[in-house]
């Protein structure tokens, strides 16, 4: 690009430009010191090899004293936080634990916006359920910011019990696609069994704590999604004209809802979707409902509008 690219568009972009040579008083300055020091050295090459071990050693010596991180820490303004509370934690929870939050952190000096995004649509790019929520936080470039910072650490580790991390916005996006995760090292493991998985997790956990450094060691919480079983009995289903895939989409629609359509107001795109009752949401296994063993697929279709409290039209 620099040698080839660069000088052909400027020949074609700025054809009667003059071509002046041009040197900075730095360069003029170092070129001119360069051009008296290289005779000596071709005359005395022993002087050379000693100039370049004395500055190998200078560069080893200094070697310890560097970090190993892949970037620096940058002095951003703007950081990232992940909030995640116990599996299981209500959305009114959630709401009352982020305004509380957003009400210590903005009455910090220096902190100048906040925002907060709770949960995750059914259709997003993350499965998470409303216990976590990702917290914006903006500086003012003018604060003194490392006591800012430390203010906003210390407002954050006062909530105990959930897992949090306080991140620029850039450190956080790099280790995400280093790691997939907001943690610098993370360890993975792999199996059959989640019971397994847990115990195994545990286990790792208690070896990893004991490591001298390692600070922020957290296991990810694994939560079971509830499911509804529904065992298919083929000939009562065909008693009533039912394939398996009737009761099929009839159980989904009763436990997961379906989008039916939209409707548009003020400019704006609503869906419409079709959900179960929330009491046989609950209770799949009452009377009525389409995912009961013991009335297998016949009340699913007649009783349909009472069962999933829709009212025809």
């Amino acid at each position: 690009m620099a040698l080839i690219v660069t000088p052909a568009l400027a020949l074609l972009l700025l054809p009667g430009a003059p071509l002046t040579e041009r040197e900075p008083p730095l360069a003029r300055w170092l070129h001119a010191r360069y051009r008296g020091l290289l005779p000596r050295l071709v005359d005395r090459p022993a002087l050379a090899v000693r100039i370049g071990a004395a500055a190998t050693v200078a560069a080893l010596g200094t070697f310890s004293f560097l970090g190993e991180e892949f970037l620096p820490h940058f002095k951003e303004y703007d950081f990232l936080m992940h909030w995640v509370e116990k599996p299981g934690t209500s959305l009114e929870a959630m709401d009352r634990i982020t305004l509380q939050a957003s009400r210590e952190l903005r009455s910090i000096p220096g902190v100048r916006n906040f925002g907060s995004h709770i949960g995750r649509d059914e259709v997003a790019d993350e499965v998470v359920g409303p216990n976590f929520t990702e917290l914006w936080i903006s500086l003012d470039p003018a604060v003194d910011y490392e006591p800012t910072v430390a203010r906003i650490q210390a407002v954050v580790d006062g909530y105990p019990g959930l897992y949090r991390d306080l991140l620029t916005y850039l450190r956080e996006r790099i280790k995400e696609v280093l790691t997939g995760a907001s943690a610098t090292v993370v360890v993975r493991l792999s199996g059959p069994s989640l019971d397994t998985l847990r115990s195994r997790a545990a286990e790792v956990y208690d070896s990893l704590k004991a490591v001298p450094g390692v600070v922020d060691l957290k296991v990810q919480a694994q939560v079971l999604v509830p499911q509804v079983e529904v065992r298919f009995r083929p000939d009562a289903a065909a008693r009533h004209g039912l394939t398996a895939r009737d009761v099929q989409q009839a159980v989904g629609t009763l436990v997961r809802g379906e989008r039916v359509g939209e409707f548009y107001e003020e400019q704006k795109a609503f869906g419409v979707a079709v959900w179960g009752v929330p009491g046989v949401r609950r209770d799949p296994t009452r009377s009525g409902a389409c995912s009961s063993t013991r009335r297998a697929a016949g009340p699913c279709r007649s009783r349909r509008w009472r069962t999933w409290g829709w009212r025809p039209r």
